[in-house]
């Protein structure tokens, strides 16, 4: 399967609709606030304390789920630009 099919459903994976809302109510981008001169700021869905963001929808479960689905040859790349 092609790298961009693989990374549409591994996007696929993280925003089901089953996870996510039961998760949490998430606004569409139009109705989210703006920040200074920023349209669609998610800052405060998760509380004001919280430091994850979307990253708060790496569940166990969704985490187990695209790795049963994706994880093939066991290589690793960094991220960490």
């Amino acid at each position: 399967m092609p790298i961009r099919e693989r990374l549409k459903n591994v996007a696929s994976q993280l925003m089901d609709t089953t996870v996510a809302t039961s998760q949490v109510n998430l606004p569409a981008f139009d109705e989210l606030p703006k920040f200074k001169n920023f349209a669609g700021c998610a800052w405060g869905i998760w509380g004001e304390k919280d430091e994850l963001g979307t990253v708060n929808l790496l569940t166990d479960e969704v985490v187990a789920r695209t790795a049963k689905e994706e994880i093939r040859s066991g290589r690793r790349v960094s991220l960490n630009w």
